[in-house]
């Protein structure tokens, strides 16, 4: 790939979507090597003429919440928190960080943190405009959904755990 597929993936995706709507993301987590592909993503942006973006990919609202990450991590890959090693993230930088903090982690490209400012001004989100809706189940005649189901989950943990 190298910096002529990344240079032939920015043209592509600017032929879809537009140059005006096309961002090279940044991303700083303070691990080994990132300071490299930073740079890269930098020269890149400018060679192609495309505005910087700086982002954090949150994983999880606050450091503390790393902890539900790796057990999930762990989960997922049938494995426990003793033998996960690298699976798991190394550190707990991917949480949900303030302007500032985000100001401060990108202090050399302060052009990244005014377009992330300026695209989340452009953006509509709501928990209403995900579209879905969970499925519908019949229940027992003066039940709800969730009284049912929280006498299924009551029974199944003293089933489980006496």
């Amino acid at each position: 790939h190298g910096p002529a597929g990344a240079a032939a993936g920015c043209a592509r995706l600017a032929h879809i979507f537009g140059r005006d709507r096309l961002f090279v993301e940044l991303q700083r987590h303070h691990v080994r090597g990132e300071d490299r592909t930073v740079r890269a993503l930098r020269d890149l942006a400018e060679a192609q003429g495309l505005p910087l973006l700086a982002t954090n990919g949150v994983s999880y609202a606050t450091p503390a919440d790393r902890e539900v990450l790796d057990a999930f991590t762990c989960i997922r890959q049938h494995t426990h928190l003793d033998a996960a090693g690298r699976l798991l993230a190394a550190n707990a930088e991917r949480h949900l960080k303030t302007p500032a903090a985000m100001a401060a982690l990108f202090a050399d490209l302060p052009e990244a943190v005014r377009n992330t400012a300026r695209l989340a001004d452009q953006l509509e989100f709501g928990m209403d405009k995900l579209g879905y809706e969970f499925p519908t189940y019949e229940v027992p005649t003066g039940e709800t959904m969730d009284s049912y189901l929280r006498k299924l989950v009551e029974a199944g943990a003293r089933k489980r755990y006496d």
